[in-house]
């Protein structure tokens, strides 16, 4: 799949990711987007993180399932969700799911026991979507950055192949990324697919394009 996008995106895609892939965190949820949405159909990723306790120490032994998508990221309550199969199998599989989200008592529905509060989601049914192998982008100056899963590459124009024979790209860059580091990067990147404000028809002057590749594509 190949977007056309404007050239604003190399400031608002690629440059956050450079910054975000030495040093990632979960994405935030929208803070403009109203709680108690119900019976809405989402797409993202399920992803686990290690349960923290009440004194902020890391249990690895716990899990905790939270839905990654372009509105943010959830907790996962599965004692209000229909859906009760294991999670573990659909762990950074990417999804479409039947859901709601609410804001209120993660831990549990007595408001008289101690329990996080915020925004969560319950879901109805899921149902697994491909995931792309390779993310590539180019931005309008034609320098390339290709993602996989393990991978980030930053191959950028030299003088000798740049219209004007003297341009460069700058330095080369290439370096290992997490799967939860790819995780994020797809998100995005699938955000500006679907966002048609941001894509035009034909190529311009100083314009770039995203590529999901699939394995079977």
């Amino acid at each position: 799949m190949k977007t056309k996008i404007k050239p604003i995106l190399y400031l608002t895609f690629i440059i956050p990711l450079l910054v975000n892939c030495s040093n990632t965190k979960p994405m935030q949820e929208d803070k403009d987007l109203k709680t108690e949405i119900k019976g809405k159909e989402y797409t993202g990723l399920i992803v686990a993180y290690p349960f923290v306790n009440k004194i902020g120490e890391e249990m690895p032994q716990y899990h905790e399932h939270y839905f990654l998508s372009n509105i943010g990221e959830y907790f996962i309550k599965k004692s209000e969700s229909h859906y009760q199969a294991d999670l573990k199998e659909m762990i950074n599989c990417y999804v479409r799911v039947d859901a709601s989200i609410n804001d209120g008592l993660w831990d549990t529905n007595d408001p008289n026991v101690q329990s996080r509060v915020g925004p969560y989601i319950t879901i109805e049914s899921i149902e697994l979507i491909d995931i792309p192998v390779k993310i590539i982008y180019n931005d309008g100056s034609s320098n390339a950055y290709i993602i996989t899963p393990t991978n980030y590459k930053y191959d950028p124009v030299i003088p000798e192949e740049s219209s004007s024979g003297v341009y460069s790209g700058g330095e080369a860059r290439d370096f290992e990324i997490s799967q939860e580091q790819f995780n994020e990067i797809f998100i995005r990147a699938e955000g500006i697919s679907k966002n048609k404000t941001l894509q035009i028809e034909s190529r311009m002057m100083g314009t770039g394009y995203i590529r999901l590749i699939f394995e079977n594509s």
